[in-house]
Parts: C-alpha cells; structure tokens; sequence
C-alpha cells in the first residue's frame, strides 16, 4: 500500500511522487508568475505571524515586543505593497499574450 496519491486517487510510489514533485519545483523556478504568488502566500503567512504576536505580547503586557513586531508589520506589508503590483502586471501580461495567441 502506497501513502501518496495522486489526483486522480491513483497510487503513487515513493519515487515517481518525488519526481514528479522535483518537475513541480522545476517549472515554479522557471514561472515568474508562480514565484510572486508563492511571495504572497508567505507574506500573508508572515503578516498573520506578526499580527498574532502583537496580540500575545499584548496580553502577556509585553508592550515592547509589540512595538518591535509593530515595526516588523510595517516592513513586511510594504514589501507585500511592492510585490502586488508585479504580480498583477505579469498576469495582465499573461493575459494579453493569451489574447494575442487566439487572433
């Protein structure tokens, strides 16, 4: 009995899973698209971190801890400002290839 499964609930070997999972990591170097997005996945990853925190420390009355991850938020959302916009350029560049392809 094989612990991975694929999509189609078929399963997969140890092997063929890795590999297949070694072309998955492939084609994410290669898309500038898919690596944007994985950045926002983890900005939102960090941003809800750094927000729990706040509200911890807050409780635990350890104010200063607060005003460090306050200025931590505030670096890692404008980073997430500067990486939105990149992100919805290339896709609107992916969009009017697309557009392009069709005529």
């Amino acid at each position: 009995m094989s612990f991975w499964k694929d999509r189609e609930g078929k399963e997969v070997t140890r092997e063929e899973f890795f590999t297949r999972w070694k072309s998955g990591r492939e084609k994410a170097r290669q898309d500038p698209i898919l690596q944007i997005a994985n950045s926002l996945v983890g900005y939102n990853l960090v941003l809800a971190g750094i927000i729990t925190g706040m509200i911890i420390s807050f409780f635990n009355k350890q104010y200063w801890l607060v005003l460090i991850l306050a200025g931590s938020f505030l670096i890692s959302k404008s980073g997430l400002n500067g990486t939105l916009p990149r992100y919805k350029a290339l896709k609107k560049i992916e969009e009017e290839m697309k557009g392009g392809e069709e005529e």
